[in-house]
């Protein structure tokens, strides 16, 4: 509850270290539980995860985030260079589990029903994990939704992730432009959209 922050002196001490990372470092069971208890805390954890690209922690863990580090991104839709966008997606899973709430602190009701079948998700880490690479391939270039599922399905089996893990989080990576397809080219208020979307999800998790 104090929410205090990285003295600066060892975020230093980070940043000095990150460099010697090693596959044994990456591979840690550990170090796996360790960051998947970030992810699975809903209160600050877009701070979190800043805080460690800054210092140079994230991508001593997951060297693959390198390639996306300030890549900028030339469309209508996505405002921030691809790292950002990418932490910045946190944002949103946290004000799901924080309530119903726009930023500003200004009541949304229409995130009610949302923010209520969000609090039923058993497995956030494995949400934000996705969240956090769901557009990792885009510093391969063409093809980033095919080569994002196969990076982020190598980046949780090096963590030592489940295989059942691992596939839901490939899963959700080569279709995570699903719903924004629905949006710009459906009626999204027609409920036969969402039970299209439904059924080819199959579980309520996923």
């Amino acid at each position: 509850g104090l929410r205090l922050r990285v003295r600066e002196d060892t975020r230093d001490a980070i940043a000095a270290a990150a460099p010697h990372a090693d596959a044994a470092f990456r591979s840690s069971p550990v170090n796996r539980d360790l960051f998947l208890g970030i992810l699975r805390n809903p209160r600050d954890l877009y701070r979190t995860l800043r805080d460690m690209m800054d210092c140079g922690a994230l991508i001593a863990y997951i060297p693959e985030f390198a390639m996306v580090r300030h890549l900028p991104r030339m469309d209508f839709y996505h405002h921030y260079a691809v790292d950002e966008h990418l932490l910045r997606t946190t944002l949103f899973s946290e004000r799901l589990l924080s309530g119903p709430a726009a930023p500003g602190g200004r009541s949304d009701p229409s995130l009610a029903h949302v923010s209520r079948v969000a609090r039923t998700i058993r497995r956030w880490d494995l949400l934000n994990f996705t969240l956090i690479l769901h557009d990792i391939g885009k510093g391969e270039g063409r093809g980033n939704v095919l080569r994002g599922g196969h990076l982020i399905s190598r980046i949780a089996e090096r963590m030592g992730l489940a295989e059942a893990d691992r596939e839901l989080c490939r899963r959700l990576t080569l279709n995570h432009q699903k719903m924004s397809q629905l949006a710009f080219q459906r009626n999204v208020e027609d409920p036969k959209v969402a039970q299209e979307l439904a059924d080819e999800l199959g579980e309520r998790e996923t």
